[in-house]
């Protein structure tokens, strides 16, 4: 059931992450989904996946807050598996001013 809900969870925030990016609601960027990636890549931990919760999370973090944005991020990055650490590296950078 534990896993049921995480599951459920996860696809309730992806599935936000992305209508917030669809929505269009610009703001100035100053998040950037490559820091996140190139960081993600220098650990030898960059999966398509990940990639894509990079760019989702740079997107929310212009139509939501960054904090919101980044523990999102936190927790789609810990359902593929990436370690705490390496998580909070990545998550930071993609929502970075």
């Amino acid at each position: 059931m534990r896993m049921f809900s995480r599951i459920a969870a996860t696809t309730a925030v992806a599935g936000s992450l992305t209508a917030a990016g669809l929505v269009g609601l610009s703001a100035p960027a100053h998040a950037d989904a490559a820091d996140c990636v190139a960081y993600l890549a220098s650990v030898n931990q960059s999966s398509l996946l990940r990639t894509a919760f990079c760019e989702a999370t740079q997107t929310a973090a212009q139509t939501v807050s960054p904090s919101v944005a980044e523990s999102a991020c936190l927790l789609l990055m810990a359902v593929t598996g990436l370690g705490q650490t390496d998580a909070q590296q990545a998550c930071n950078r993609a929502v970075a001013p």
